[in-house]
């Protein structure tokens, strides 16, 4: 039985002369394709031998019909007569079989004809494009729009024209326009920011080379026909290039990294394990997931990574990645989070203000053993300190306050001239900070309330390095101090080291160079003829000062607060009345006085007018007159006593310490 095969190389081109010459030899049964004859799969061709039975005869109408690989056609006809099945050509009038010598001998040499000449057909298909795509000439159908047309475009849409009217412009459907200027947006992409200083000097050096080869035919001093055969380079390269520095410039020469570069040849979900197992447990070590992954693959039926690819995947995360996992959430902020870092330009811009619990045990009013916390108020600019507080109360709204006076208004100190209402004030988000009190005091002195991100401190690095030369300079020097092993010393009490530490932070940092503005902090503070912005009066400050929770009556001779008569000419009309008072317990010789909630006067205290007395002095001189009394010593007032120590410079320490007794036996 004779069975037809014919084959054409695509859906375009028919059949008909190779199935007229087929049905006039006698095929009984025909079978096509519309295929390349390079391809191996033909389902016509495979249908034709599957069909065909020993004796029969597979009949095309030439050999190139069945197939254009020397190799291929060999194979399929050995294939052939192993089943008894002859083969026949009709345009080379061959015939193969296991008996015919000469039929094979003419069908190699047909067979090899058949692949040379196809072999020719590509190179000179391929020489044509892309000759023609130096020529700039593209195959498949001319463009709808050209160059002029799709700036034109372009501009249209970025003025807002409907897309609807460029359509009906050039007299295309819309689609056709969404394919344009996605095609532009393209370009611009791959266009965007390719400048040669973003390469490196290697691949800048390699572009180089590759248009030193080419330049003889850009100057037209050579074809690229010879420069192939000179340099050894093929003739689509020297195309390729050519056109690229057309178009791009030295940047077009650049090599562009291959897109599937450091992508590793796994399944992505083994790939997936992999990062899973090594983030999952930060003590796995590769040898580990190794193993572990290898047992994986087994039960799903996977291809078994080498120790290799899963070193490679592993050293490939990200390393942030790795310690958010392994570490956690903070230790990633702390690390990999980028830190706004704010800087002021001028004085009084910006203020920092902070709490820190002291690294030293001193002696209370009480004289018990006890730890103190620091306030602290920083001009951001100069590192100038602009007010203190010390306390065993931990912070409050009243203390930052407290601490917010005393920076804003005059010190009466020519070595502390800092002072002025701040811009911006910068703290945390402690509740001494947003509490009410303080949001009404930032509204009526415009102050800028900044505040940092909760639960993340950084930012105010400035303030805590203060505290850390506190530690540094000035505590370690102190007996009581947490890190010094040396417990023999005695403490010493809170009045001797409030007066050490203001002289610390006065005398000595504030005077001293500062190594970031490379000056002092005042002369920084103090330089291009800075003028601070002032409070009106001292009574707009009053909001910061503390206000007693009950009320006090007006006594004929004035008003009594803590021990002390407190007396002004504008009582008088007043006496028998209620009334509030306010009052820096930094300063007890006045006290501002509130009637109906406004301002009546500034009560004086006889006693204590010539002095600058705090409110911890009067405590501890009530300290010591207990003292006295227990000890049965007709004991001089509290005002003497506080009088006395400023009057002779009167340490305190020397009263607290304990006089030692004779030590008894019971058998003396």
């Amino acid at each position: 039985m004779k069975i037809g095969y014919a084959r054409v190389s695509t859906g375009l081109q028919n059949l008909n002369l190779q199935e007229d010459r087929l049905n006039a030899y006698g095929c009984e049964k025909i079978f096509s394709d519309h295929i390349s004859g390079s391809k191996s799969k033909r389902p016509g061709l495979d249908k034709a031998i599957e069909f065909a039975r020993s004796g029969d005869t597979i009949v095309v109408w030439r050999l190139d019909r069945l197939g254009r690989n020397m190799e291929d056609l060999i194979t399929l006809v050995n294939e052939l007569n192993e089943r008894g099945v002859s083969f026949h050509s009709l345009e080379e009038n061959i015939t193969m079989d296991k008996s015919s010598s000469t039929g094979q001998l003419l069908f190699h040499l047909f067979a090899a004809f058949a692949e040379f000449e196809r072999n020719l057909i590509l190179e000179r298909s391929s020489a044509g494009r892309i000759a023609a795509r130096a020529r700039g000439r593209y195959g498949g159908r001319p463009e709808k729009l050209n160059q002029k047309d799709l700036n034109l475009l372009k501009t249209l849409y970025d003025n807002g024209t409907p897309i609807k009217t460029i359509a009906e412009q050039w007299q295309v459907s819309r689609t056709t326009i969404y394919r344009y200027l996605n095609k532009l947006e393209e370009k611009e992409d791959e266009n965007k920011e390719k400048y040669l200083t973003n390469f490196s000097e290697a691949k800048r050096k390699e572009a180089t080379q590759k248009y030193n080869i080419i330049k003889p035919f850009i100057l037209g001093k050579q074809s690229l026909s010879s420069i192939s055969k000179s340099k050894g380079i093929a003739l689509s390269t020297l195309y390729r290039w050519n056109k690229l520095y057309k178009e791009q410039g030295l940047t077009g020469l650049i090599h562009n990294t291959r897109v599937d570069k450091g992508e590793h040849k796994l399944k992505q979900n083994i790939i997936d394990e992999i990062k899973r197992l090594a983030l999952k447990n930060k003590r796995n070590s590769i040898a580990t997931i190794h193993r572990k992954i290898a047992n994986y693959c087994i039960e799903n039926n996977f291809y078994k990574p080498s120790y290799k690819q899963v070193y490679s995947i592993i050293k490939a995360m990200p390393k942030s990645v790795i310690d958010f996992s392994h570490q956690g959430e903070k230790y990633y902020q702390n690390k990999y989070d980028l830190i706004q870092i704010r800087e002021s330009s001028r004085p009084n811009e910006i203020w920092q203000a902070d709490h820190t619990l002291l690294d030293i045990y001193i002696l209370d009013q009480k004289g018990n053993i006890n730890r103190p916390w620091l306030t602290i108020i920083m001009d951001d600019y100069s590192r100038a300190i602009a007010g203190y507080f010390i306390s065993f109360d931990a912070p409050n709204a009243q203390n930052t306050a407290l601490t917010l006076h005393q920076a804003i208004w005059n010190k009466n100190n020519t070595n502390w001239p800092v002072c002025g209402i701040p811009e911006k004030f910068y703290t945390d988000h402690g509740s001494d900070f947003t509490s009410h009190h303080m949001e009404q005091v930032a509204i009526d002195l415009k102050i800028n309330l900044m505040f940092s991100k909760v639960g993340v401190p950084r930012g105010r690095g400035k303030i805590e390095r203060f505290f850390q030369t506190v530690n540094q300079t000035f505590l370690e020097q102190l007996p009581g101090y947490i890190n010094n092993n040396d417990t023999s010393s005695d403490l010493i009490d809170f009045q001797n080291f409030e007066e050490k530490l203001r002289y610390f932070l006065i005398e000595d940092y504030n005077q001293k160079e500062h190594s970031a503005i490379q000056s002092t902090p005042i002369n920084r503070w103090n330089s291009n003829h800075f003028f601070p912005n002032m409070p009106s009066s001292l009574e707009q400050l009053d909001l910061l000062l503390l206000e007693i929770p009950k009320s006090r009556k007006i006594h004929s001779d004035g008003i009594h607060f803590q021990g002390f008569r407190y007396s002004n000419t504008n009582l008088t009309a007043y006496v028998g009345e209620y009334v509030l008072i306010r009052y820096n317990p930094n300063d007890m010789a006045e006290i501002r006085v509130f009637y109906r909630d406004e301002f009546l006067c500034t009560a004086i205290s006889p006693d204590l007018a010539d002095y600058s007395i705090d409110i911890k002095e009067i405590q501890h001189a009530r300290s010591q007159r207990r003292k006295h009394l227990k000890q049965n010593i007709a004991s001089p007032s509290t005002t003497d006593l506080i009088k006395e120590e400023k009057s002779y410079g009167y340490s305190p320490q020397e009263t607290t310490k304990n006089v030692k007794k004779l030590k008894r036996y019971r058998n003396d």
